[in-house]
């Protein structure tokens, strides 16, 4: 394989990457949404991400209105 195709083969798995975040973090986005309907709290929203409470509010927040 050719050096310009090792930089395509890098890029387009890349771009699938980036793909792929972007779904899991339109599902995290719904998850934290439908766990604030059902009276979750931002402490555990926030335990269950591995970050505090104020983080949690912090960066999403704006996602679960």
């Amino acid at each position: 394989m050719t050096e310009h195709n090792d930089v395509t083969d890098l890029l387009t798995e890349l771009a699938k990457i980036a793909g792929e975040i972007h779904s899991r973090n339109t599902d995290r986005d719904a998850l934290i949404r439908a766990a604030r309907k059902a009276g979750a709290s931002w402490a555990e929203i926030g335990q269950s991400l591995g970050i505090s409470k104020q983080s949690a509010w912090e960066r999403y927040a704006g996602t679960a209105s």
